[in-house]
């Protein structure tokens, strides 16, 4: 009986690491201010987010744009 109720917990365990994944992108929020420091609401902006790689000459390991 210890030996099913510890192969169910391992079979469980590898389950939920395997469905558990990160989804792809990054979920962010943000508001958009001039440089008054005033909310732009109700207007048309492009972003960029990269993350540099900092351990070599600074290259850019990914990039997106977003309208």
């Amino acid at each position: 009986m210890r030996t099913l109720t510890l192969t169910l917990a391992f079979v469980l365990a590898i389950c939920v690491s395997v469905f558990s994944q990160v989804p792809n992108g990054i979920k962010y929020q943000g508001v958009a201010r001039n440089h008054f420091g005033e909310v732009m609401a109700e207007k048309n902006i492009s972003l960029r987010f990269s993350i540099v790689d900092s351990a070599s000459s600074g290259s850019v390991a990914y990039s997106e744009k977003h309208s």
